[in-house]
């Protein structure tokens, strides 16, 4: 077997109903899989499930899918080899003579606070939860983007296990009770309801030495395979034997699997589509599987099976089911169907003949969210305690009959399992993990020091490193206000934030398609023209806000909206701008406005084209030019983010996604007239984000798959620049100047921060130069004036705020005037060299 010791690959998770399935043309393709699933949604059966479901429908699940995968998959659609960037990142480390142990870029620290960043006691969704055999203290959980975590203080505290791999998403765990050495870790996000959340899977891994290091198993996949492990247990009697239940697009390799050699080889004993498989308690030769309208039953442990017949259970509208057995009796078994048109569950069901035959103990369905989150457990000492859930948590204290209404931490479950030894049940969910002593009549929070947020945006205020808001998924938005962490706004997938920087108790957050909401200046749901509509806008929907007018905002999607009154008014300032962009396009992923002229000047991209207008929207140009995008080009790539020079606006960058080994990043000095290729060394990976650094020697940073690199006007290629960084997708990053951080929002491991590459101009640097003595008068408040030596027609004048914002350009005269500017201590730089006034 191969040690992995650093590996990113791509799998596609459990797809929720068959049926369309079939319709896919070719399943290694992301926009035939797109086709199909889009062709379902548009019945009017799934049109209106998605309506009366009202949060996470199976829409929302294909739409991350979607955001993840398009700008890594274009322009062919094709799925990248497994071990892409694995390759990529060797082949850089032999090229640049850089090993793992000298990335000394950068010193990188949790953003979050030491003892765990729990607002609420929230640290992100778990999928699953394992014990050690032996002490109670241990334990293990799996997160879909954040990799396994360990814990040896019973929940107090967590530490991620081996560290040094990529932020793998984690479905099962699997521990030997007589060697909890032996462990196995099933890859990939299982409840990605349909799709994925997380991109990172490679099947079943095993570790020998408690998790310190990971092989491969005999159970593995091809990305193109689009498989993920929904269920894994080990025979209790012989360690060598597990089964697993998989699903996918694959009809060849759904089904149970089953291993005698502790995974080296494995044996497809069951076809079709299987979510859960388990041992009887009391005679592991029987066992239960459930998958695709179908309940099986085996007498061999695992390996032949037979389909139970019965004239109680359902058979139509089937996708998939859940089972749970108890210690307690080890004859009784119970079910719950997923009715896959609604959403919701059939009722619930039970056997106590080993599962020979059944009867319905309460017709009451609950809210799932497709494969999404849906749990079953029963108590290992009342048969009578039975607990089940999707959305919301419930459950019966008399073997069903009567379903009650449960409290828990969080909504969303993902895992509900009793602890063998300890019998308290444990529950994983969007929110993180939560324990129960009294089945789930009260939760405790073992939360804190877990890490696991998947970010797709952040902001901060300007001026106070500690008020920071982040967008997660799941987990809607939350913000730092100087003291401590609280979740704001609705409890959805959070997106990008924004604080006003003229005043930081006026912020922004938003959600899906265009959804943003305003607090500070009057609480305000703002709906820009068709917001909330996968139509107009895209998923992670990008909106900025004037870098001099702080009461202005610009929001994008098929077209760009403008308000002058902070998001109560919209105006379009663009008239069906992406109609043309073709495959891959449809609505604008990225913005960036000038600093330096933000009245005119705006930026903006889509998949595959970059637009630019100079008349503040009047008109629009086309400035894609030479930028590798066209959907004809097999080595093209898809534009990710776009960054302005903060003085000169015909100066810009745009960053690349997906996998061409040279097109990553690119840059215009002419406005976007052409543009050149400043990849260099880069690795072929997706480039996300990139920044450029003010009053620095042309930093730039940039936010990829696998970590960040940097380079200045010195350098001719890119170095790695994260040191203490977790091997994790960057998705934003942002430079807080007022503490001369880089900070980064990582989908998986929460926030990130380190001190900046280059230095940075600020008014406390080169204190001798920049007391002002050469400027008069000093403060001043309608002009000030320079000294005869510093006045030369050929010399440039720039006025730059505290934080570094350049808000005047212009040539080195006897007199400037500052009558426009507000009150506050500024730098003039001028002949390379500062000086520091008050405006008074």
């Amino acid at each position: 077997m191969k040690t992995l010791y650093f590996l990113f690959v791509f799998a596609v998770s459990n797809l929720l109903s068959q049926g369309w399935q079939e319709n896919i043309k070719d399943p290694a393709n992301f926009y035939s899989i797109r086709e199909a699933f889009l062709e379902r949604i548009n019945s009017d059966k799934i049109e209106m499930t998605l309506k009366k479901a009202g949060e996470e429908g199976e829409e929302e699940q294909f739409r991350r899918f979607e955001f993840m995968l398009e700008p890594r998959v274009y322009p062919t659609g094709k799925f990248p080899r497994p071990t892409i960037l694995l390759d990529e990142w060797n082949k850089f480390k032999a090229l640049n003579q850089t090993g793992l142990d000298t990335i000394t870029g950068g010193n990188w620290t949790p953003l979050e606070s030491p003892s765990g960043f729990p607002y609420e006691g929230y640290s992100g969704r778990l999928n699953c939860i394992a014990f050690h055999p032996l002490d109670t203290n241990i334990m293990y959980v799996g997160s879909p983007a954040g990799g396994l975590w360990e814990t040896t203080t019973g929940g107090k505290s967590w530490i991620p296990l081996a560290d040094y791999l990529p932020s793998l998403g984690v479905s099962e765990i699997v521990i030997q009770p007589d060697n909890p050495n032996i462990m196995y870790m099933a890859t990939g996000d299982r409840d990605a309801a349909n799709f994925i959340s997380n991109p990172y899977s490679y099947g079943l891994l095993k570790s020998t030495n408690g998790g310190e290091t990971w092989d491969t198993t005999g159970l593995n996949y091809l990305f193109s395979d689009q498989m993920t492990i929904q269920r894994l247990v080990m025979h209790p009697d012989n360690p060598n034997i597990l089964m697993a239940a998989v699903e996918g697009v694959d009809g060849n390799k759904r089904g149970i699997w089953r291993t005698t050699d502790a995974g080296v080889s494995w044996t497809k004993t069951s076809g079709g589509a299987k979510y859960d498989v388990e041992f009887n308690p009391g005679d592991p030769n029987i066992m239960y599987a459930a998958g695709w309208k179908s309940i099986l039953r085996s007498t061999d442990a695992g390996m032949t099976w037979i389909q139970v017949k019965s004239n109680i259970l359902p058979t139509d509208s089937i996708s998939e089911d859940r089972i749970s057995v108890t210690a307690a009796n080890p004859h009784l078994v119970y079910l719950q169907y997923l009715n896959s048109w609604t959403g919701g569950t059939y009722g619930l069901y039970k056997s106590g003949d080993d599962g020979l035959t059944w009867e319905m103990v309460n017709q009451e369905g609950i809210t799932t969210q497709g494969g999404y989150d849906w749990v079953l457990a029963v108590s290992p000492i009342d048969t009578n305690i039975v607990l089940y859930g999707g959305q919301y948590l419930f459950g019966s204290y008399d073997g069903g009959k009567n379903q009650l209404n449960f409290q828990s931490g969080h909504v969303d479950h993902h895992d509900l399992i009793y602890h063998p030894k300890t019998k308290a049940l444990f529950n994983c969910n969007d929110g993180g993990i939560y324990k129960s002593w009294d089945n789930g009549e009260t939760w405790e929070n073992l939360n804190k020091s877990l890490q696991t947020f998947q970010y797709y945006r952040m902001g901060a205020s300007a001026t106070n490193k500690d008020f920071i808001l982040t967008g997660a998924q799941d987990n809607g938005t939350q913000i730092h206000d100087f003291l401590s962490w609280q979740q704001i706004g609705i409890l959805a997938d959070g997106m990008e934030c924004l604080v006003d920087y003229s005043d930081p108790a006026i912020y922004y957050v938003s959600y899906q398609y265009g959804y943003l909401m305003r607090f500070g200046a009057g609480e305000n749901f703002s709906f820009p023209p068709n917001a909330f509509n996968s139509k107009y806008y895209a998923w992670v929907t990008p909106y900025i806000i004037h870098p001099s007018e702080p009461a202005t905002l610009f929001i994008g999607g098929k077209d760009i909206y403008k308000s002058n009154d902070r998001g109560n008014t919209w105006v379009a300032i663009s008239n069906k701008l992406t109609a043309n962009d073709g495959v891959g396009g449809g609505m604008l992923r990225t913005m960036a406005i000038s600093e330096s002229n933000p009245d005119s000047i705006l930026y903006a991209a889509s998949y595959v084209v970059a637009y630019k207008t100079t008349n503040a929207g009047v008109t629009w140009h086309n400035i894609t030019s030479n930028l590798p995008t066209s959907a004809g080009c097999f080595d093209c790539s898809a534009i990710s983010s776009i960054a302005v020079h903060p003085i000169n606006p015909n100066i810009a960058w745009v960053a690349m996604s997906g996998y061409s080994p040279t097109n990553k990043v690119f840059k215009t000095t002419d406005g976007g007239e052409t543009w050149v290729n400043i990849s260099e060394n880069l690795p072929a990976i997706p480039v996300n984000t990139i920044v450029y650094q003010k009053n620095s020697k042309d930093v730039l940073y940039i936010g990829t798959d696998l970590g960040i690199f940097c380079k200045d006007s010195t350098d001719k290629n890119w170095k790695p620049f994260m040191n203490g960084l977790p091997n994790v997708p960057v998705q934003e990053l942002e430079i807080h100047y007022c503490t001369q951080k880089l900070r980064a929002a990582t989908f998986g491991r929460g926030l990130w921060e380190t001190d900046l590459y280059g230095a940075v101009v600020s008014v406390d640097d080169n204190e001798e130069q920049s007391t002002g003595k050469y400027l008069y008068p000093n403060p001043a408040n309608g002009s000030i004036e320079l000294p005869d030596e510093l006045i030369n027609k050929n010399s440039r004048l720039i006025i730059y705020s505290s934080i570094g914002i350049a808000i005047y350009e212009g040539n080195a005269t006897k007199r400037i005037d500052i009558s426009s500017i507000s009150p506050g201590i500024y730098l003039v730089k001028v002949k390379d060299r500062l000086y520091k006034f008050v405006k008074m």
